[in-house]
Formats: C-alpha cells, sequence, structure tokens
C-alpha cells in the first residue's frame, strides 16, 4: 500500500479536523521541517560566514529519527508555550510524532497498516492490551460491519435488493471485469 493510500485510510478511519487535516499521518522524518526562531550559523563550504538571529526553517526530526517512518497526530500549541517554534498555521495546529518505526537502510517502504492502527489504538487507550485483544477486536469490527450490510440488504426498502429481486439491476459475482469491459468495447 503506498503512503498516499495508508494516510487516506488513516484520515478515513481516525478522523479529521474541520479543515480537513487528519487527526494521524505516516511521514518520512526526511521529509519534514519545522520554523525555529534563534541564532543560527552560516558556513560557506567549512568557512563559518556570520551568525544570525531569525528564523529559519530546519529539519524537524534531524536529531533522533534521521531516515525513519514517522507517525505524527495533530495537536494544538499554544502561543508563547515553545517561543523558538513558529508555528505553520494560524491556529496553532502542529503534527508531534507518536512513533518511530526505523526501518533498514535503503528500505523505504512504510510500516504495515496494521501496525499503524495498533499504535494508534495503543496510544489512545493505554491500557494493557496484546496482539489477541487487537485480534478479537478487529474481528468484531468487521463482524459488524458484514451485519450492518446484511441489514441494509433485509431493510424493506434498499434500492438494490429490489432492484437485484426484479432484474433492474445485476451483480457480477466471479466475473472477469476486464475482459467483460474488453469484449464490449472492441463489438
Amino acid at each position: 500500500m503506498s503512503l498516499i493510500d495508508t494516510n487516506k485510510v488513516l484520515k478515513g478511519r481516525f478522523g479529521h479536523d474541520l479543515l480537513g487535516r487528519p487527526h494521524f499521518r505516516v511521514v518520512w522524518s526526511d521529509d519534514q521541517i519545522e520554523r525555529r526562531m534563534g541564532t543560527f550559523h552560516e558556513f560557506y563550504g567549512e568557512i563559518f560566514v556570520r551568525s544570525r538571529f531569525g528564523v529559519d526553517d530546519v529539519p524537524k526530526y534531524q536529531k533522533y529519527a534521521e531516515h525513519s517512518w514517522v507517525l505524527e497526530r495533530l495537536t494544538w500549541v499554544p502561543r508563547g508555550l515553545n517561543k523558538e517554534l513558529v508555528p505553520l498555521t494560524d491556529d496553532g495546529a502542529t503534527y508531534e510524532p507518536v512513533y518511530v518505526y526505523s526501518t533498514p537502510p535503503g528500505d523505504r517502504a512504510p510500516p504495515p497498516l496494521k501496525a499503524l492502527i495498533f499504535t494508534i489504538h495503543c496510544f489512545r487507550n493505554p491500557q494493557k492490551y496484546t496482539q489477541a485483544d487487537f485480534a478479537r477486536t478487529e474481528k468484531e469490527a468487521e463482524e459488524k460491519e458484514v451485519q450492518d450490510f446484511i441489514d441494509i440488504m433485509d431493510d424493506d426498502l434498499p434500492l438494490l435488493s429490489h432492484g437485484l429481486v426484479d432484474g433492474s439491476a445485476v451483480s457480477f459475482s466471479n466475473l472477469n471485469a476486464k475482459s467483460k469491459l474488453k469484449e464490449a468495447v472492441s463489438e
């Protein structure tokens, strides 16, 4: 699963704020920057040029999570709490790390979705929670989803179920849709 797809699933499962920013996201640590106020030393190659005080974009995870995947959580930092961090948004929203997934050198595959969901669940529910508990919870959620679909199909009014009964809708189970589409286009 690609990083974009993974983040879409996380956004769909764990929600977003009113501006559409996901509550949780996965990012590559080397791609993240933050705006900091402080004294910065400028060099020309190995030669020191000057020191200056101001705001600059700096790598966010340079010191402790280089070349890693980071699970981040959207949070709001009250103004004035961290004087050196300059917020990138007007409302003070920022992403802070929840967990760092280290990877073998050269491997940039994002962490498995199940691992991310388990980490977020443990973060949101800080208690003893084993892999077996997680599997049981996932199975219960899947069974509930199946039962919800069965309930929808058993309802007296759904358009799809009536269409399947009276023949105005069709079901394509066990059908190779690509080959049928190619046949329809070539005719």
